[in-house]
């Protein structure tokens, strides 16, 4: 009879030696394990360890279904001055932050509307844009409907629809709780930070 001969593999505790050999696609496998020489060493994972959770890198808006729960943070995206007591029309759209990230002025994070003035930074100072936190972009005009906000994160453009609401008055003092009331009953123009 036969004997068969077995091969048993005892890696040292929780490592192994293995060839470098890299295959299509495999570039963002190997990164995290720092292959050297021809020949490395890799460090098996273990148990309760946190992950690496991989940094935002590029700007995707996409349609939201979730619902709108106030308070919002508001940018207005243009510079023309406003008078108290004025009827304006508005034109907004809200942005959910859907990452895991915490953004902040340092992220390149940038809104305009067109016209001359360009992209506006709207995280500045100290203001962060936290995980599930809702930013309503709008503009108040008398005559002009921007058709579309552009958005510009570290050289990623976007531009998407928003909603128009006609002959709203505006009163510096209770603007933003309007805003608030008009976008949570709003169901266009909502998106995520994906």
């Amino acid at each position: 009879m036969n004997r068969r001969t077995t091969r048993k593999f005892h890696p040292a505790q929780g490592s192994f030696e293995v060839e470098e050999k890299l295959l299509p696609g495999a570039g963002l496998m190997a990164a995290p394990f720092g292959v050297a020489a021809s020949r490395a060493i890799v460090r098996a994972p273990r148990f309760g360890q946190p992950a690496h959770l991989p940094q935002f890198q590029v700007l995707t808006l996409a349609a939201d279904s979730n619902p709108r729960v106030p308070p919002f943070g508001q940018v207005r995206a243009d510079l023309s001055p406003l008078a108290p007591g004025a009827v304006y029309n508005l034109t907004f759209l809200s942005v959910r932050n859907a990452t895991s990230q915490t953004f902040n002025a340092g992220s390149g994070f940038s809104v305009k509307v067109p016209g001359p003035a360009g992209f506006q930074p709207f995280l500045t100072g100290s203001s962060q844009w936290k995980p599930g936190g809702v930013i309503v972009f709008y503009v108040l005009s008398s005559s002009r409907f921007p058709g579309t906000f552009t958005f510009n994160f570290n050289g990623s453009v976007q531009e998407k629809p928003n909603n128009l609401i006609y002959n709203v008055q505006y009163n510096p003092a209770t603007f933003a709780g309007t805003l608030n009331t008009l976008v949570t009953r709003s169901l266009g123009a909502r998106y995520k930070l994906a």
